[in-house]
């Protein structure tokens, strides 16, 4: 919002253009007429004149300097070899692997990291048993099933929990007291005798 109050920082850009002559003619009358009212901006196009006018006139100043030979023939040396395509160095792929690992792999270490163990596992989950381990296997066939195994652990455990803590027998309920008859007895009692 400031920017679009600020009228003398909008034509900043022109002012600059006036000093050094670049201004095309239309926005020049513009940016005059805005000199004359505003001493601010007067004020910094006197200070961009007087930077811009010795370098409007660096041509005039420097035409006596004329470069020695050396200096040409180095010159257009320069040129021809920025001009002449770069003769490829021998393939090697160790600084072409390098440079992939640097740009590509290495950025990606820990995802390639952590899929790398994914595979493993997933390799070591499908592994088949050796022909070795299946010899044994079938020797076993006599051995319990897993269920008969689950069973007599199932009553070992039990029978550990009964030595270690024996079963608590709950003591006899105390005796209850005798209730008084109810009062009809009492009354037919009485009056039968």
């Amino acid at each position: 919002m400031t920017w679009f109050l600020n009228r003398c920082e909008r034509r900043r850009a022109s002012i600059c253009l006036l000093a050094s002559g670049a201004l095309p003619e239309p926005e020049r009358r513009e940016v005059e007429n805005h000199l004359a009212a505003c001493p601010g901006c007067r004020k910094y196009y006197d200070e961009i004149k007087r930077v811009a006018l010795p370098l409007a006139n660096w041509e005039k100043n420097f035409d006596h300097i004329e470069p020695d030979q050396t200096l040409r023939a180095r010159w257009a040396k320069a040129i021809q070899a920025a001009g002449e395509p770069k003769p490829n160095p021998p393939f090697s792929p160790r600084p072409a692997f390098s440079a992939r690992w640097r740009d590509t792999l290495y950025s990606l270490r820990w995802h390639l990291a952590g899929m790398s163990a994914v595979w493993l596992v997933v390799a070591l989950l499908n592994v088949e048993p050796s022909p070795a381990s299946a010899n044994i296997m079938s020797r076993q066939k006599d051995s319990p099933s897993p269920r008969q195994l689950l069973m007599a652990l199932r009553e070992n455990r039990r029978q550990l929990l009964e030595l270690i803590e024996p079963p608590a027998t709950e003591p006899a309920p105390p005796p209850r007291a005798p209730l008084p008859p109810p009062r009809s007895e009492l009354r037919s009692a009485t009056v039968m005798a």
